[in-house]
């Protein structure tokens, strides 16, 4: 599992629920890191818009962050958090 308390160069704000978050919350975050907006998210994981804002706001929660902005920052920073994790199967294995 994965534990840090590091800064994320917000105010206030640190690194320590990472590991909470769902694999669909990462994925929207990941999309909405990357520029997407809501409704292109949800098309593109085949889930209610509805359903994406919640995975959005869920996880903004569990980081701490209040915005797209603070997402930016955060990706930008922590890139190699959005990366599949080594020992997870992909298809075809």
């Amino acid at each position: 599992m994965l534990t840090m308390n590091t800064s994320l160069g917000l105010p206030g704000r640190t690194l320590t629920h990472w590991p909470a978050l769902s694999v669909r919350e990462r994925a929207v975050l990941l999309l909405i890191g990357q520029g997407f907006p809501d409704k292109e998210i949800a098309a593109a994981l085949r889930i209610m818009r509805a359903t994406a804002i919640t995975h959005k706001n869920n996880g903004f929660a569990k980081l701490g962050l209040t915005g797209r902005r603070d997402l930016f920052q955060f990706v930008v920073r922590y890139p190699h958090l959005f990366l599949p994790e080594a020992d997870t199967p992909t298809a075809g294995d």
